[in-house]
């Protein structure tokens, strides 16, 4: 029965390592397939080769580079319309536990590969022609003058997925403020403030881990009478400044109505979402932000 059920696990894994190495996984998917691929060495050592290949892919022998005047003519439309960009090479980084395993299979397919021949198929060359002309602007500052509105909605699809899975909007729940805070430690790198804000309202529900901004964040979780309210924390090395919180509500039709305020704090950024009136829930961030030195209510 044991090997059955892996062997299923293993299909399914199958359908979205592709979609993994891709980035196209929501955070949820992508932290069940990283957690069997550390678990499943066949699995693993599939998706090093599907790495792999892609490196090998992206060598020069293998695209077709169109005149570097298209490249110019590109290059100025897209400063047209976002002045100010420089072009620059994505980054996607490797888990630590996975680059070893990356590094063999990418000099297995190199030893393997065959030569390739200097004329290309017609498919091919059209292939990489469009994969030169299709270029994808860089996400543009929200109105909170640096919050991409990417974040913002990866930030509103994190609070409603919360809310539709069941048993998921809480880890530890609880409203007192000594067992949620304790509970992050050893699960992340960092303390999350949790103040106490009963008395004005916003008793804490309990908190969470989450997944945002490509790294492990805390959700703090309050209530304000039955609406819920998430509160995503995380270090941010840019945020030495602090910032009042404030809307960040560009595209708000896509983000179903939700509230979002942004703000940053002694070296942290919070972003605060619920269905609350963008107000109140402003209201709500600004209490949390004073509070945050000192989370006890005053007497």
């Amino acid at each position: 029965m044991s090997g059955n059920r892996d062997e299923t696990r293993c299909a399914e894994m199958e359908t979205l390592l592709h979609a993994l190495a891709d980035g196209e996984l929501d955070a949820a998917n992508a932290l069940r397939c990283e957690a069997h691929l550390r678990g499943c060495g066949r699995c693993a050592a599939a998706f090093a080769e599907i790495r792999a290949t892609q490196e090998a892919l992206r060598r020069d022998e293998v695209r077709y580079r169109a005149p570097e005047r298209l490249r110019g003519r590109v290059l100025a439309m897209v400063e047209a319309a976002a002045p100010g960009w420089q072009p620059e090479a994505p980054a996607v980084a490797a888990p630590a536990w996975l680059r070893r395993p990356l590094a063999v299979a990418a000099a297995a397919v190199s030893a393997k590969a065959p030569a390739i021949p200097r004329r290309l198929p017609a498919l091919a060359l059209a292939a990489g022609f469009a994969a030169l002309v299709l270029v994808v602007a860089p996400p543009r500052p929200g109105p909170d003058g640096d919050a991409p509105s990417d974040l913002r909605r990866e930030v509103v699809a994190g609070h409603v997925r919360s809310l539709l899975v069941a048993g998921r909007l809480t880890d530890v729940p609880s409203s007192d403020r000594h067992t949620v805070k304790p509970w992050f430690a050893g699960r992340l790198d960092f303390s999350p403030p949790t103040p106490d804000l009963a008395e004005a309202g916003f008793p804490l529900a309990g908190g969470r881990l989450d997944y945002l901004d490509g790294r492990p964040v805390a959700a703090l979780v309050y209530r304000r009478r039955d609406h819920v309210i998430n509160v995503f924390v995380w270090p941010n090395a840019e945020a030495g400044t602090p910032t009042t919180p404030q809307r960040s509500d560009a595209a708000t039709a896509r983000d179903g109505g939700h509230a979002v305020v942004h703000w940053t704090r002694d070296g942290m950024t919070f972003w605060a979402v619920s269905d609350l009136s963008a107000a109140e829930l402003t209201d709500f961030a600004q209490l949390f932000s004073a509070r945050a030195q000192d989370p006890a209510p005053p007497s």
